[in-house]
């Protein structure tokens, strides 16, 4: 790791005498940890409207998180702060990525970020990872500045594109190659056999190949 952080257990105590508590998730805590995540992103720039199902299948599915490597925050019984977790081998590292951290607004500035990281980090030792990794959207400037604290470094940049208008393609002179449909194995021997450049965390071929909408074509001169 590039960091050295305090990981002293510490709790929160409120003028109520209630304590923030912090534990690690199991598949019972699924309807707390919904909760901790509907509330840390109510006042996202993104507005987030999942189902309790389909948080389960996006974020503790097709992203990779485990329960056992995500974190939860508790004002007594009240869920007030998740960070998700999940482990794999990553452009060559044994890594822990942060699938989400959130924190109910009204608990923010109390240190529960802090203490959902340290915790976060200590799983990274414990499991001798080798590089911990996120992804942050540009203009979330509070969420960068604190992970920049915690010793990250900005090493890549995601750009997404989008045509909302298909009939724009309509006058785009069609290509003299022949496009087919391809499977995904074809796809991912092709990318490790010619291309090899980085793929983000989601967009990896572990993440594609748990999506069942997912559709691959490929261009073609003479079956090659």
């Amino acid at each position: 790791f590039w960091y050295l952080l305090s990981l002293n257990k510490r709790v929160i105590k409120k003028e109520d005498t209630k304590m923030i508590t912090y534990k690690l998730c199991s598949e019972n805590d699924l309807d707390h940890m919904f909760e901790a995540f509907t509330k840390g992103f109510s006042d996202y720039m993104i507005k987030f409207e999942l189902t309790k199902e389909q948080f389960k299948n996006l974020f503790l599915g097709i992203e990779g998180n485990r329960y056992e490597h995500s974190v939860l925050a508790k004002d007594d019984l009240k869920p007030i702060g998740l960070m998700l977790g999940g482990i794999k081998m990553f452009d060559g590292f044994k890594t822990l990525r942060c699938g989400t951290l959130a924190v109910d607004p009204d608990y923010r500035r109390q240190g529960v970020a802090q203490e959902l990281f340290d915790r976060h980090h200590l799983i990274g030792v414990k499991e001798k990872c080798q590089q911990l990794f996120l992804e942050v959207i540009k203009g979330n400037d509070k969420a960068i500045r604190f992970y920049l604290k915690q010793g990250y470094e900005i090493k890549n940049d995601i750009f997404y594109y989008q045509l909302k208008d298909a009939s724009l393609l309509n006058d785009k002179v069609i290509s003299p190659y022949v496009i087919k449909s391809v499977s995904f194995e074809d796809v991912k021997d092709f990318y490790v056999k010619h291309d090899g450049k980085h793929l983000n965390w989601q967009n990896d071929f572990d993440y594609q190949k748990q999506i069942k909408e997912m559709i691959y074509y490929g261009s073609f001169d003479n079956n090659q």
